[in-house]
């Protein structure tokens, strides 16, 4: 077994492993290979020089908490059928892990098929996704006349900018979208029959949504992302979803924890709210990590990691000195709950209670202005 980096004769091989392994289409398969598939980011494991195991870090950029560092969203996660349950996949997370630590990231992403696969790599999940399912009938007519809408071209590219930015602000983390990032997501979009929709206020973006009509059985649309800067945008994007009456019967759409539509409809009870974990995340570099928080208090801090041996000891924090200590900590976690700390997602109520964990008051009332809970937004599949 051989933990490797991918070759151009390689490529083939990783294309008819994706193809046996995922239920996309020929066209949007050869739209990856083509477009998004770098040679660099693919990592595989072989035997006798052949491929049997495959996975892909796509980079990103990535905020978290006004942090902006490079990372790396890992997709394609495969391997082929005859080498199943012996133990490649595993061993080349963790060689990937290793990896990427080396190249000096703080994070890795990735979007799980089943959470439960990943957390003994110590993936945490840190981001929900909230799905209304909403009746066209429960969309109420509010006609805004002087909301204008247009289908987007690449002279509005700016503009999506724009309102994907300002919408983040309060976001404690997510992916920083540049020019090259929303068209790489407006050429996804396209492939599979969707459409994005802009809505401007005396000639000012304040709005768009990413709409597909034809979704689920051909009468179920989905709004696979929507953002607004004000009441009148959702107005006036709902509106373009209700005019497709003839076409389909109700919505999914996708926002997150705190978005104003979960009030938007006024608590309607014919509307299904569901939450859906999302995206996973795993702290690569603790130390890097904890001179982020840029905590104004002194603290100790114990990270018990199992893969990356350089994260598993006692720190010692104060501001953006961070130092490994020998020092009694009493806060001692794994990595998997230190991700949901870092990334606002579990209280540290909760991290204590779980664990059992029993602090001094002053202790307590340190960690508790530093590990703040926040609402993160990720909608990345590739």
């Amino acid at each position: 077994m051989e933990f490797t980096f991918a070759n151009h004769e390689d490529k083939k091989a990783v294309k008819n492993l994706w193809k046996y392994c995922f239920t996309d289409t020929d066209e949007y398969i050869d739209y990856y290979f083509t477009k998004r598939y770098d040679i660099k980011n693919n990592f595989l494991m072989k035997k006798n020089n052949v491929v049997i195991s495959s996975l892909m870090t796509n980079p990103y950029k990535i905020d978290i908490n006004g942090n902006i560092s490079d990372t790396a969203y890992i997709v394609g996660i495969s391997c082929d059928a005859v080498n199943r349950g012996r133990g490649y996949v595993s061993a080349l997370i963790k060689e990937t892990l290793k990896d990427r630590y080396l190249k000096g990231e703080d994070v890795s992403m990735l979007m799980p098929i089943d959470t439960n696969i990943y957390t003994r790599y110590g993936y945490a999940n840190i981001a929900d996704m909230i799905e209304l399912d909403i009746p066209l009938d429960r969309i109420k007519n509010k006609r805004c006349n002087d909301v204008e809408v247009k289908a987007y071209d690449e002279s509005l590219l700016k503009d999506l900018i724009y309102i994907y930015s300002k919408s983040c602000e309060n976001f404690g983390a997510y992916f920083v979208r540049d020019e090259i990032y929303f068209k790489n997501f407006i050429d996804e979009i396209n492939l599979e029959n969707g459409y994005v929709y802009l809505a401007y206020f005396d000639n000012e973006p304040i709005a768009y949504m990413v709409f597909y009509p034809k979704y689920e059985l051909e009468k179920t649309g989905f709004v696979r992302e929507i953002f607004s800067l004000s009441k009148s945008g959702y107005d006036k994007l709902l509106d373009i979803v209700k005019s497709h009456y003839t076409q389909i019967k109700n919505i999914l759409l996708h926002t997150s924890k705190n978005s104003h539509l979960l009030q938007y409809f006024d608590n309607d009870n014919n509307i299904v709210y569901k939450i859906k974990p999302f995206i996973m995340s795993r702290v690569i570099n603790v130390l890097s990590t904890l001179k982020n928080l840029n905590s104004q208090e002194r603290f100790c801090i114990e990270i018990k990691d199992d893969i990356i041996e350089e994260n598993n000891a006692k720190f010692e924090v104060y501001k953006d000195l961070v130092k490994k200590t020998e020092e009694k900590c009493n806060f001692s976690i794994n990595i998997y709950d230190f991700t949901q700390l870092y990334f606002g997602y579990s209280s540290l109520d909760y991290v204590i209670f779980k664990n059992n964990i029993s602090l001094e008051k002053d202790e307590y009332d340190i960690l508790k202005t530093i590990f703040l809970q926040k609402d993160n937004y990720f909608n990345d599949y590739i």
